[in-house]
């Protein structure tokens, strides 16, 4: 699998599947697969109205994080479109939540639970099968890409944004891993 094809942030959707790395036939159909692996073809492919409503659900979760610089939510969603949970990332229940070790880089990202798995632990359901995850505001990174796939989600959204080059390739990485375990990554793109 060609992983570093994979359309991400600031590129354009290529010809290649970022699935597989094939080339792409069947561009001009609607809703286009990739005719070898299946793997959605570029930005708001498979994305639906719903995806949008559960997205923005999402961003208004991410609200709640008392992280200055960096505020995600989640949303794990059921296949009848029902909501199972909801996550926004912030210290574990119990600790201390004071705003020096938010302000301390490394005493933040020593104590930080990731959006996704605040919405994955907080759900009462014991399968996850079928179900669908909004991320805001970008994709998963390889930590929380590993707890996704082994909780059984099988598609996640989230939307397009910029990233620095370190947090690009950690959720580039993070997204290769969904791929490879067959879990459906759609990227949607508000500006077109």
């Amino acid at each position: 699998m060609n992983t570093d094809r994979w359309p991400l942030r600031d590129e354009t959707p290529n010809p290649n599947c970022a699935g597989c790395g094939g080339m792409v036939i069947n561009q001009g159909q609607y809703d286009p697969h990739c005719c070898r692996c299946g793997y959605p073809l570029g930005y708001n492919a498979g994305v639906h109205k719903w995806d949008v409503r559960f997205l923005d659900l999402a961003r208004n979760v991410s609200h709640w994080s008392k992280d200055p610089s960096t505020q995600t939510g989640a949303v794990l969603v059921r296949p009848d479109r029902t909501v199972a949970s909801i996550g926004f990332n912030g210290f574990p229940r119990g600790m201390q939540d004071m705003k020096v070790f938010y302000d301390n880089r490394e005493a933040k990202y020593r104590r930080i639970v990731h959006c996704e798995m605040n919405a994955i632990l907080s759900c009462r359901d014991q399968n996850l099968s079928g179900f669908t995850l909004y991320i805001w505001p970008f994709g998963p990174c390889e930590r929380c890409s590993t707890s996704i796939i082994q909780s059984g989600i099988t598609r996640v959204v989230f939307p397009h944004t910029r990233d620095n080059a370190a947090t690009k390739e950690n959720i580039r990485r993070g997204v290769s891993y969904l791929v490879e375990c067959g879990i459906q990554a759609h990227i949607y793109n508000f500006h077109g």
